[in-house]
């Protein structure tokens, strides 16, 4: 068993969460949402108190994860379409979107020999197995990838509906992964909230996605620069040849 901080929708919390804002006491019990009041799901504590969450809001939560690896706390897995070039730059444009918009690294899934369980979560790009069709087709990968992790209780996120997508009041920046609303019915981005960082400074500042071998990680602009930077000069640095005389 190991120890993980994710960032999820208030109905994906489940009992032995343990919510970062109230650190040390862990969910008991997590009852279904009334109807009558669909943005109130009430939790019980192990203290005895009781919480009450927002199904549609972000927390950030520990969970205990077996066989969860330290080294890659806080990458997500973006599954999806990937038998053919066109679909593979479309999951990787997408998973660009989950980088950008949740500040989170992305590993973009392009066979199925991952292990779900060494992520902080799964984001399903298309069809997923929430959906409970029964026709169609599903991508050979995503598909085996998406049901180990509900197996393993690694977090899915599915796709939101198009007609949820809403911009930042903040900054502007649209919402297609996941937009939240507060009480006031307003939205924020991550980077608005102050809940993204740099994966190379740890700063707590705006970050772009900046391309890796297998996905994308959020980024500030000095260390992007600092980055591309050393890349060329390595690359020429490679091209110069020695000539003896």
């Amino acid at each position: 068993m190991a120890r993980i901080e994710i960032t999820i929708p208030g109905a994906s919390i489940v009992p032995g969460d343990i919510l970062k804002r109230l650190p040390g006491v862990q969910i008991v019990d997590v009852e279904p949402v009334d109807p009558r009041y669909p943005h109130s799901q009430t939790m019980r504590m192990a203290d005895g108190s009781y919480y009450f969450a927002d199904p549609a809001q972000m927390y950030v939560v520990f969970r205990d994860v077996p066989g969860k690896s330290d080294a890659l706390t806080g990458v997500v897995l973006v599954v999806g379409p990937c038998q053919t070039e066109g679909e593979r730059a479309d999951l990787r444009a997408w998973a660009y979107d989950v980088c950008d918009q949740m500040c989170v690294s992305v590993v973009v899934a392009t066979h199925d020999q991952y292990n779900v369980r060494d992520f902080g979560a799964v984001y399903v790009y298309g069809r997923s197995l929430a959906d409970g069709a029964t026709t169609g087709s599903y991508d050979p990968y995503g598909i085996v990838l998406e049901a180990e992790a509900w197996a393993y209780g690694v977090p899915v996120i599915t796709p939101q509906s198009v007609r949820l997508a809403a911009p930042c009041d903040a900054c502007g920046q649209y919402q297609t992964i996941n937009a939240v609303r507060n009480g006031h019915g307003e939205v924020f981005c991550f980077d608005c909230q102050h809940s993204g960082r740099c994966t190379w400074c740890a700063e707590d500042t705006v970050t772009d996605p900046f391309p890796t071998p297998d996905g994308w990680t959020p980024f500030c602009k000095p260390c992007a620069t600092t980055t591309r930077r050393v890349a060329k000069a390595k690359r020429v640095s490679r091209r110069r040849v020695t000539i003896a005389v």
